[in-house]
């Protein structure tokens, strides 16, 4: 009914093959080391944003930290605005949102567990 993504979504493009920050100047697919991120053909198929379209009509929040070395903020917002302009086409602008705070990796919650309660209302009557 509603997906919130914390940590992950960005320009893959640029994360696997091209960002490089100049705190640390490796590209990040040489300092990963976890398989998942060694999705076979991945580029080719689809990026974050096509994803994000499969969500789509359903309430999306992208939530990303300004310091997370992880997922570069800019790449995401890049990212986003093709998302933005998906939702736009359906009529559901208000439905795709980005939520930026000022952190590391991590799931901050500040915006994301609002954006839950206000979509997922009969989840939070269950849970009570």
């Amino acid at each position: 009914k509603a997906v919130v993504v914390s940590g992950w979504f960005n320009n893959r493009e640029t994360k696997v093959g091209g960002y490089k920050p100049a705190e640390n100047p490796t590209p990040f697919i040489t300092r990963t080391h976890r398989p998942a991120y060694y999705l076979p053909d991945l580029l080719n198929r689809f990026g974050d944003a096509e994803l994000a379209w499969m969500i789509a009509p359903r309430p999306l929040l992208i939530e990303a930290g300004t310091k997370d070395t992880s997922v570069n903020i800019n790449a995401a917002r890049e990212e986003f605005r093709r998302v933005e302009a998906m939702y736009g086409r359906l009529g559901k602008s208000s439905l795709a949102v980005f939520a930026p705070f000022d952190g590391p990796h991590q799931i901050h919650g500040a915006d994301s567990f609002p954006f839950l309660d206000r979509w997922l209302p009969a989840t939070q009557d269950k849970l009570r």
